[in-house]
């Protein structure tokens, strides 16, 4: 008999598995509740984000620091405007406008910007004073102090204040047309080759040698002149004495005679 033939399995289909999408679940309501714990709040008060502009308005503001305004030379209007601007406003007088400075060693002149040394009063001391301020003047007053100072350091503390104005006894000595001053006037005026001149005439009169004395001469003995007639006599006797000699004999032989 034939062998039986082998009965091949059916052949099957075979497909990738379709994936499924996931089934979406619906988020667990959120349950809110009125107690709990509050969050931190920033002790302080309310901070330029927070704050209402009717608290920004009325908040107290710190002055800012007010030593730039409190040293140097300043313009009238460049001094309240630095018034304003580091918050001290107060700080300003409208009598500045005619000039001012906290140095006291100068007293005011009688027109405005008019700066006159005191009397007793080192000049030295009183320029670089003049220039630590705070001093409010013309931009010509301003001027004239810098070079004031630099004539200053020129001439060395001792001789400017011998020659402009001293602490010390000398100041008496100090003609007042000398004594240091300062005024818008003096920006359009040689006044350093002035000063320049007064400082070269005292160098000279203090290096040049003393003169010496004339010594003290004992007068020679003052010859005694002759009465006119005893003049007269000696010359009768001298033209006397003259013939005897031609003659040979003298005045004594006329005497025996």
């Amino acid at each position: 008999m034939p062998a039986k033939e082998e009965k091949q399995p059916e052949a099957q289909d075979l497909q990738a598995p379709q994936l499924v999408a996931p089934v979406e679940v619906p988020p667990a309501p959120q349950a809110f509740h009125t107690e709990g714990d509050l969050p931190a709040v920033e002790q302080g008060g309310p901070t330029p984000m927070t704050a209402t502009a009717s608290q920004l308005a009325f908040a107290e503001k710190p002055k800012a620091d007010s030593a730039a305004i409190d040293h140097g030379m300043f313009q009238p209007e460049e001094y309240k405007h630095a018034c304003e601007a580091s918050g001290n406003a107060d700080k300003w007088q409208d009598k500045y406008r005619n000039g001012y400075t906290a140095s006291t060693h100068w007293s005011a002149g009688k027109h405005p910007h008019e700066f006159t040394l005191k009397k007793g009063h080192s000049a030295s001391a009183a320029i670089e004073d003049f220039m630590k301020g705070p001093t409010i003047a013309d931009f010509r007053v301003i001027s004239v102090a810098d070079q004031l100072d630099e004539l200053r350091d020129e001439l060395g503390d001792a001789t400017f204040d011998r020659l402009f104005g001293s602490a010390g006894a000398h100041d008496s000595n100090i003609p007042a047309q000398q004594r240091l001053h300062i005024s818008s006037e003096m920006y359009t005026t040689p006044f350093v080759d002035q000063m320049k001149a007064i400082a070269r005439e005292d160098e000279e009169k203090h290096n040049k040698p003393e003169a010496e004395e004339p010594k003290a001469s004992t007068p020679e003995e003052e010859q005694k002149q002759p009465r006119p007639k005893a003049e007269a006599q000696q010359a009768r006797d001298e033209d006397l004495d003259e013939i005897q000699s031609d003659m040979g004999f003298a005045s004594d032989d006329l005497q025996r005679m």
